[in-house]
């Protein structure tokens, strides 16, 4: 059998009957087959242009968000959404319908009022857009790709492209990514290291409770990881060795080497 041919029936299945390249997913393949066809699938509904990808589409579609159809009749500003248009017309009215109930202050469009709000909760990074504030200038940034349509992370397994980091995560489950943060307590595993924090305060807040109400009595000493303590209590035994550990987590990752050694020896007999 030759090299190509392996290649083809392992990890790449999917082949171009034109010119024989391989493809891991059946939707990589068939965008690849657009360069021979000369296909474009994807027209976009402002200007009816095509374009053979969707990730050319979406790239395309900034240049409709930069126009502003909506022009306001008494000074000729125009605006990206016909919201935007009615915020700016109290200008001309006098009106001040937007009023903080902090300072008092009141503002004729919605995008100056949560503007001046943002400063309150000290965030001192505000959209242009639509005037939401941010403490940071990253969170900033994150949230413009609402308004710009941007999508810089890209799946290498199949191309789908996402507005934030957290949602190719996700996604890449789909491909068999796995979950890299563990809890120390019971040992169970997280996508995400802030998913892990809330599950602790959730789940073992009541055990922290405990541990601490014990070392203070003094009747016992109980292990803690910030300080190194040394362990008298170790509540969780192995029952092959009977080693004692003082957390679930940690005895569940010993138990993994007494089952990687039973699954060699079952190997070494077979």
């Amino acid at each position: 059998v030759c090299v190509r041919s392996r290649k083809h029936t392992g990890d790449s299945p999917f082949i171009c009957d034109v010119c024989n390249r391989s493809y891991r997913t059946g939707t990589a393949l068939k965008r690849h087959k657009v360069i021979h066809t000369g296909e474009k699938p994807f027209t976009c509904s402002t200007c009816r242009k095509a374009f053979k990808t969707k990730h050319n589409l979406q790239a395309h579609q900034v240049v409709h968000l930069a126009e502003k159809p909506h022009k306001c009749i008494e000074c000729g500003r125009s605006f990206r959404y016909a919201i935007g248009l009615q915020c700016h017309q109290s200008v001309h009215t006098g009106e001040h319908p937007y009023k903080c109930t902090v300072c008092g202050k009141a503002f004729t469009s919605r995008r100056s009022f949560r503007t001046h709000q943002a400063v309150h909760r000290g965030k001192v990074f505000t959209c242009e857009t639509c005037g939401a504030g941010f403490t940071l200038q990253q969170n900033l940034r994150r949230h413009s790709r609402i308004h710009t349509g941007e999508k810089p992370f890209s799946c290498r397994v199949c191309g789908k492209r996402f507005m934030q980091d957290n949602k190719l995560k996700a996604h890449m489950l789909l491909h068999g990514a796995k979950k890299m943060f563990m809890c120390d307590q019971c040992g169970k595993t997280f996508l995400y290291n802030c998913q892990l924090k809330k599950h602790q305060e959730v789940a073992h807040s009541e055990e922290k409770v405990f541990r601490r109400r014990a070392h203070e009595r003094g009747s016992r000493r109980v292990i803690y990881r910030r300080d190194k303590t040394t362990v008298d209590v170790t509540p969780f035994s192995c029952s092959i060795c009977h080693k004692g550990f003082d957390t679930a987590g940690s005895l569940k990752r010993h138990e993994l080497i007494h089952k990687a050694d039973m699954q060699y020896t079952l190997w070494q007999g077979g």
